[in-house]
C-alpha cells in the first residue's frame, strides 16, 4: 500500500534552537512549527500525532510555550479538506504535551502508543514533569482523552499495510518513529527524535533528550530506513504541500 503525506500546520512558536539541536545556536530564536501529519491511502486515512492544546487550555498554563497563531484542529484538518471523523487511525509519536491532545475530537479512533512510553508518562521524573504534562495545573495530560482507545505495542510494528513504527527511544523513553511507503520511496516521520533538518544530515541529538547514548543507537538504526525524514518542527517541511 502507498501514501501520500500531508503536513498539517497548526501554529507556531519561537524557542532558542539549542533546545533542538544539542550544544548548537545558543541564543539563537528560531520559529518552530507544530504539526501533524496526515497519511493517505485507497483505504486509510492515518494522523501521525494530534498537536498541543486548544488556546483556551493553553492559554491558562504557564508551563507551556506560547503560540500565538494557534490553528485549532478541527479547522487544521478543514484547510486540507479533512473531516475529524475521515480519520482511521491515529499514530502518537510520543506523549509530549505539543504531540498528544485533542484526542477527545476523535472518540472512535484508534490510537498506537509504544507501551514504554505509557508507563513512563504516568510517572515521569525531573524536567520530565512538565513535558508530560504532570504538573498539577496541567489538570489530566491530554493523553488521558485517548485512553481506552489506545493500541498498545512493543517495538518494531506493522499498523496498517505500508506503515510500519519502529521503536527510538532517547528523546523520550518510549518514542517511535513512523516508516510510510510512497511512490517517491519511504519517508520517516520520526517525531521529536528529529526535531530539525539538522539533526538528521548532522547526526546531532535534540537538545532535549532522555538518553543520548539511546539516541545515536536508534540514530544508526533510522539512517538505515531511509534519507528522507519529516522532522516535527522544523518550517521547512512546508516548502511542500504533499511527499509521496
Amino acid at each position: 500500500m502507498l501514501y501520500t503525506i500531508t503536513p498539517v500546520y497548526m501554529g507556531a512558536a519561537k524557542f532558542e534552537k539549542s533546545e533542538a539541536v544539542y550544544r548548537r545556536h545558543f541564543g539563537v530564536k528560531e520559529e518552530n512549527c507544530f504539526v501533524v501529519f496526515l497519511l493517505r491511502s485507497e483505504s486509510e486515512l492515518i494522523m501521525v500525532d494530534s498537536g498541543p492544546p486548544r488556546k483556551e487550555i493553553n492559554d491558562k498554563l504557564p508551563m507551556f510555550s506560547d503560540i500565538p497563531d494557534y490553528v485549532p484542529m478541527e479547522e487544521a484538518l478543514g484547510k486540507v479538506g479533512v473531516k475529524t471523523s475521515d480519520i482511521t487511525k491515529i499514530i502518537l509519536t510520543h506523549l509530549h504535551w505539543d504531540h498528544c491532545y485533542n484526542l477527545d475530537l476523535f472518540p472512535n479512533t484508534p490510537i498506537y502508543v509504544q507501551r514504554k512510553e505509557i508507563t513512563y508518562a504516568v510517572a515521569p521524573i525531573g524536567p520530565d514533569i512538565r513535558m508530560f504534562s504532570a504538573l498539577p495545573d496541567c489538570g489530566n495530560p491530554g493523553w488521558f482523552d485517548g485512553w481506552g482507545r489506545f493500541v498498545v505495542v512493543d517495538g518494531d510494528v506493522e499498523v496498517a499495510p505500508g506503515v510500519k513504527v519502529y521503536l527510538t527511544p532517547g528523546h523520550s523513553p518510549g518514542s517511535h518513529s513512523v516508516l510510510v511507503e510512497t511512490k517517491e520511496g519511504p519517508y520517516l516521520i520520526p517525531g521529536d527524535f528529529i526535531p530539525k533538518f539538522e539533526n538528521f544530515t548532522d547526526g546531532v541529538p535534540n537538545g532535549i533528550h532522555g538518553s543520548i547514548y539511546e539516541w545515536y543507537d536508534n540514530y544508526n538504526k533510522i539512517k538505515n530506513l531511509t534519507e528522507n525524514v519529516l522532522p516535527a518542527h522544523d518550517m521547512a517541511i512546508f516548502n511542500r504541500k504533499v511527499y509521496g
